[in-house]
């Protein structure tokens, strides 16, 4: 009687909340997920709303999500080479043109050089500035940055040139959007977002020799509070013999001189990746009789102390440090499960990562992949507690895998 009494409350309960309208509590989940798929054109998913096609062009190249998930920028590509900068809402709503072709050319320095187009787009947080660093585009393959960093207002379309060419770079934003380290191939420096230097000097380097068409920019990692950065400098010739020492650097914002905590030997110019909490890293060096070809992969403090080796074998790939910098990830060879490591070894895999070709964590537990198929390319979230869920399969295509953005 009271199991039949319980049911009656129960169906007469549902009844009323979902005959009168009312609609259940959507998942609290803020993570927004855009990427350009195979076909180049642009998705976005949410736990709320799963996956949608919002922009079908199919000459999608590159994206950026607004810090907070307003707005996506991205670029376009048509056939005959032309580089256009567009931007729509999140929901795929008012997509328009930000800078035509013409717009982006006027930022060309080289007279050889056929137009400029925009590379590292990106927002500065807490605001709708979306800025990026300008590049001259030939008939033929490299890419010549101008070092300049032209900005644009995501409310009104305006733009202009923050820093010309050759006093700019390729900026990396501090967290609280108040300060912006500029990395160019001899040269970083502190800026705040309106082009002023900070107080203390910046670094100097030489150029790094990369036996390619492409100069090497160091990649800023910043401190939680905004108050300083770290950054790897490789040595100028990292193929030399005997092998030179390579540098991780500490840059703050009040004023005071660049202090080196360490110098290394990486295989070549990295990966050397910082934590984000500015106290450790890990890096990749050769060991052994060069034609073995055999690597370690090492974990240390930032000043060098409590080395120690996590992996060794053949060229691992690398992921990076969890966003609480207490775990990151690798893989020993693509045909393995990325696996999770501390800094004194691992602590297990991920599974379902088999040949994921792109990885990147979403906070300490969860993280996105995509993976190649036979016939699709698959985006992924996972989580190392509850386990996988597919957001994505789409057909694959001979010149474009999958481009992801994402913020919460």
């Amino acid at each position: 009687m009271k199991t039949a009494y319980r049911s009656a409350i129960i169906f007469l309960v549902t009844l009323f909340l979902f005959g009168s309208g009312f609609t259940p509590a959507a998942p609290t989940d803020t993570l927004k997920v855009a990427f350009i798929g195979p076909d180049r054109n642009l998705y976005t998913w949410t736990s709320a709303g799963g996956t949608k096609k919002i922009f079908d062009a199919g000459d999608l190249n590159d994206l950026r999500i607004s810090g907070d998930g307003s707005f996506i920028a991205f670029t376009r590509h048509d056939t005959e080479g032309r580089i256009f900068l567009w931007m729509c809402n999140f929901d795929g709503s008012n997509p328009h043109e930000l800078m035509t072709r013409e717009d982006l050319s006027t930022l060309k320095t080289n007279a050889d050089s056929t137009s400029a187009g925009p590379v590292n787009l990106r927002w500065i947080p807490g605001t709708h500035t979306l800025t990026f660093t300008s590049y001259e585009i030939f008939d033929g393959p490299g890419m010549v940055l101008n070092d300049d960093l032209i900005t644009v207002d995501g409310d009104t379309g305006e733009w202009s040139a923050l820093l010309k060419p050759h006093h700019g770079g390729v900026a990396a934003f501090s967290p609280d959007g108040k300060w912006m380290a500029l990395s160019t191939p001899s040269n970083i420096s502190i800026m705040d977002v309106n082009g002023i230097p900070a107080p203390g000097p910046g670094l100097d380097f030489p150029a790094v020799m990369t036996y390619s068409e492409y100069q090497y920019y160091p990649e800023p990692v910043w401190a939680s509070d905004s108050s300083r950065l770290a950054v790897f400098i490789p040595t100028d010739d990292p193929m030399d013999e005997p092998r030179g020492k390579s540098s991780i650097w500490i840059i703050d914002t009040v004023g005071s001189q660049p202090v080196r905590q360490v110098q290394i030997t990486p295989q070549f110019i990295g990966p050397v990746t910082i934590a984000p909490d500015l106290t450790k890293f890990f890096y990749i060096r050769e060991v052994g009789n060069p034609i073995e070809n055999r690597r370690e992969l090492r974990t240390a403090l930032i000043n060098g102390a409590n080395g120690f080796t996590v992996f060794s074998g053949n060229a691992p790939d690398v992921f990076g440090w969890a966003p609480d910098g207490n775990v990151f990830a690798f893989r020993s060879t693509m045909e393995d499960p990325i696996t999770v490591s501390q800094m004194n070894g691992s602590i297990g895999d991920l599974k379902g990562t088999e040949r994921a070709d792109w990885f990147k964590w979403v906070d300490s537990n969860r993280f996105l992949f995509t993976r190649v198929t036979d016939d699709t390319v698959e985006l992924t979230l996972g989580d190392r507690k509850e386990g996988n869920q597919l957001l994505a399969a789409l057909p694959v295509s001979t010149y474009f895998r999958m481009l992801v953005d994402f913020v919460q």
